[in-house]
């Protein structure tokens, strides 16, 4: 990650890098990494599809519980809020009752949790 030490501050992507501002700070970095393509077909990468969709369900689980509460989330959220509310859903989702991976259900999960209580 490279610093914008310009009067021109860029937002955005030329060729193969990708201008963009973070706390302020205008950072430039470099495209990389392996084509979406091969993760999405090949055999090797069957696990990261896999964790992806884990993360997917605990993301989606996390904005519906901001959903219902946004009035309250309103005053009180920061920037991290959403971060640390997929981590609290990805550990609820480890209450499941076993599930293959990227099958895990979270409503499984609470009434399992409710019953050891």
């Amino acid at each position: 990650m490279a610093r914008q030490k310009s009067f021109l501050k860029i937002e955005g992507t030329l060729d193969e890098l990708t201008f963009y501002k973070s706390d302020g700070e205008y950072l430039v970095k470099t495209k990389g990494g392996i084509s979406g393509d091969r993760i999405a077909n090949d055999p090797a990468f069957q696990r990261t599809r896999e964790n992806g969709s884990e993360f997917g369900m605990s993301a989606t689980a996390g904005k519906q519980l901001r959903t219902a509460f946004r009035n309250l989330m309103m005053t009180a959220s920061d920037k991290l809020v959403t971060s640390r509310l997929t981590k609290v859903m990805t550990d609820v989702k480890i209450w499941t009752l076993p599930m293959p991976v990227g099958k895990g259900m979270y409503m499984r999960a609470l009434t399992r949790k409710e019953k050891q209580c």
